[in-house]
Protein backbone atom coordinates (compact mmCIF):
# COMPACT_ATOMS: atom_id res chain seq x y z
CA UNK A 1 0.00 0.00 0.00
CA UNK A 2 1.38 3.41 -0.96
CA UNK A 3 2.42 5.65 1.94
CA UNK A 4 2.85 9.38 2.41
CA UNK A 5 4.19 11.70 5.08
CA UNK A 6 1.89 13.53 7.50
CA UNK A 7 2.82 16.43 9.80
CA UNK A 8 1.07 15.88 13.14
CA UNK A 9 0.50 18.56 15.78
CA UNK A 10 -1.93 19.16 18.62
CA UNK A 11 -3.76 16.06 19.85
CA UNK A 12 -2.22 13.95 17.09
CA UNK A 13 1.06 14.16 19.01
CA UNK A 14 -0.49 11.86 21.63
CA UNK A 15 0.86 8.46 20.55
CA UNK A 16 -2.08 6.47 21.96
CA UNK A 17 -4.67 8.74 20.32
CA UNK A 18 -2.84 8.65 17.01
CA UNK A 19 -2.64 4.83 17.22
CA UNK A 20 -6.41 4.68 17.74
CA UNK A 21 -7.12 7.08 14.88
CA UNK A 22 -4.87 5.31 12.38
CA UNK A 23 -3.19 2.12 13.62
CA UNK A 24 -0.95 1.80 10.56
CA UNK A 25 0.70 5.20 11.11
CA UNK A 26 4.44 4.96 11.78
CA UNK A 27 6.17 7.77 13.69
CA UNK A 28 9.27 8.93 11.80
CA UNK A 29 10.78 11.85 13.73
CA UNK A 30 10.18 15.17 15.45
CA UNK A 31 9.52 17.94 12.98
CA UNK A 32 9.06 21.70 12.80
CA UNK A 33 6.86 23.63 10.39
CA UNK A 34 8.51 26.97 9.68
CA UNK A 35 6.57 30.21 9.25
CA UNK A 36 3.40 28.90 10.90
CA UNK A 37 2.08 29.23 14.44
CA UNK A 38 -0.27 27.17 16.57
CA UNK A 39 -3.71 28.71 17.03
CA UNK A 40 -6.91 27.63 18.76
CA UNK A 41 -10.44 28.04 17.46
CA UNK A 42 -13.90 26.93 18.48
CA UNK A 43 -15.61 24.51 16.12
CA UNK A 44 -19.35 24.51 15.39
CA UNK A 45 -19.89 21.97 18.16
CA UNK A 46 -18.41 24.41 20.69
CA UNK A 47 -15.16 22.52 21.26
CA UNK A 48 -11.73 24.13 21.19
CA UNK A 49 -9.50 22.74 18.46
CA UNK A 50 -5.90 23.32 17.49
CA UNK A 51 -5.10 24.64 14.05
CA UNK A 52 -2.16 26.35 12.42
CA UNK A 53 -1.91 29.60 10.54
CA UNK A 54 0.85 31.33 8.62
CA UNK A 55 3.09 33.60 10.70
CA UNK A 56 6.48 34.59 9.38
CA UNK A 57 9.33 33.85 11.78
CA UNK A 58 7.32 31.38 13.91
CA UNK A 59 7.27 27.61 13.87
CA UNK A 60 5.04 24.76 15.02
CA UNK A 61 6.55 21.75 16.74
CA UNK A 62 5.16 18.42 15.68
CA UNK A 63 5.99 14.97 14.45
CA UNK A 64 6.33 13.41 11.05
CA UNK A 65 4.41 10.18 10.48
CA UNK A 66 4.39 7.79 7.55
CA UNK A 67 0.73 7.02 6.83
CA UNK A 68 -1.44 5.17 4.33
CA UNK A 69 -4.39 6.59 2.41
CA UNK A 70 -6.69 4.75 4.85
CA UNK A 71 -4.95 6.57 7.72
CA UNK A 72 -5.45 9.91 5.98
CA UNK A 73 -9.13 9.12 5.39
CA UNK A 74 -9.52 8.24 9.08
CA UNK A 75 -7.78 11.45 10.18
CA UNK A 76 -9.89 13.54 7.77
CA UNK A 77 -13.05 11.98 9.21
CA UNK A 78 -11.87 12.64 12.78
CA UNK A 79 -10.95 16.26 11.94
CA UNK A 80 -14.18 16.87 10.00
CA UNK A 81 -12.51 17.45 6.64
CA UNK A 82 -13.91 18.25 4.19
CA UNK A 83 -16.97 19.82 5.65
CA UNK A 84 -19.83 21.72 4.09
CA UNK A 85 -20.50 23.60 7.31
CA UNK A 86 -17.83 26.12 8.40
CA UNK A 87 -15.70 24.34 10.98
CA UNK A 88 -14.67 27.42 12.92
CA UNK A 89 -16.58 30.20 14.62
CA UNK A 90 -14.58 33.43 14.60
Amino acid sequence: MKSQYYFAYGSNLNIEQMANRCPLAEPVERAYLANFCLDFKTNVRGFGVATIRPEYGSYVEGALYKITQDCLNSLDLFEGHPTVVPLFVY
